[in-house]
């Protein structure tokens, strides 16, 4: 029988551990909340968009159409990334649409909506905190 040596290589430089007495870092995701929540008490179809009523008192409305412009998906984003197209023909789906708006819309956990849209697109998960910074601050009322 053989023995196998096993060892430890420590990078150059070793690696620094936090001390016990630094705080740990916290990070912002579903499972560990940042520490002043957006947390919507009511969202509302109105006019062109959405009104969303915030836990904080705050009022913000987003059009369906920058909701859509915006859409967080995969296939959205790679088109965004494309150079713009000025011969592009719109599908008939597309004309049929009309304007953006929304078909159902979905609560993902407790960080997200899911917006089906009158397209037949619905992939794009948009956050509590993109809600948040895509609507437009209304007056309190």
């Amino acid at each position: 029988m053989s023995t196998v040596d096993f060892f430890f290589a420590m990078p150059d430089p070793p690696i620094p551990f936090r001390k016990l007495s630094e705080p740990a870092r916290q990070y912002n995701s579903p499972m560990n909340p940042s520490p002043t929540p957006t947390a919507p008490l009511s969202l509302k179809r109105e006019g062109d968009g959405l009104l969303i009523e915030w836990a904080d008192g705050a009022r913000t409305h987003t059009t369906w159409r920058t909701l859509r412009t915006v859409c967080p998906c995969a296939t959205c984003d790679d088109e965004r990334k494309k150079p713009a197209n000025p011969f592009r023909v719109l599908s008939d789906r597309e004309v049929a649409a009309g304007a953006p708006a929304p078909v159902r819309m979905k609560a993902v956990g407790a960080y997200a909506y899911q917006i089906e849209w009158n397209d037949g697109h619905s992939t794009g998960i948009y956050t509590l905190d993109a809600l948040r910074r895509l609507g437009t601050v209304l007056p309190l009322a």
